[in-house]
């Protein structure tokens, strides 16, 4: 069984996302380490802690390269299997673009990997 561990949320698409994804999957569990006391000032539009270029953020880019070069594919192979311009893949890779769910599913499938063990993969980095 896989555990994953979401630090923050910050908007109702991506809870609707990760709600998803758990039914998508039986194998994950999704554990949310959210402080309730915090809440407020998230909610208040209190700015988030950025995840761009932090050491989990490392850790997906190591992962999601990994996969694409384990697969012999090049950013632009990658890019025309996902129907994305190249420079969307180059962007991800050089960690100044973010991901979200339904492109990670894509990215995945384009490297022909099972998206869990991919993630799976990622969380125990």
């Amino acid at each position: 069984m896989v555990v994953c561990h979401i630090i923050f949320i910050h908007s109702t698409d991506c809870i609707a996302a990760i709600c998803d994804l758990s039914i998508w999957h039986p194998k994950i569990v999704l554990r949310i380490l959210y402080f309730i006391n915090a809440a407020p000032q998230y909610l208040a539009g209190a700015a988030m802690p950025k995840s761009l270029r932090s050491k989990g953020h490392k850790a997906l880019i190591a992962v999601l390269v990994g996969s694409r070069k384990a697969a012999d594919l090049r950013q632009a192979d990658l890019a025309r299997k996902v129907g994305w311009p190249q420079s969307i893949v180059s962007r991800i890779e050089s960690g100044e673009r973010r991901m979200d769910l339904v492109e990670f599913v894509q990215w995945a499938k384009a490297v022909k990997e099972d998206p869990v063990d991919l993630f799976a993969r990622f969380a125990r980095w």
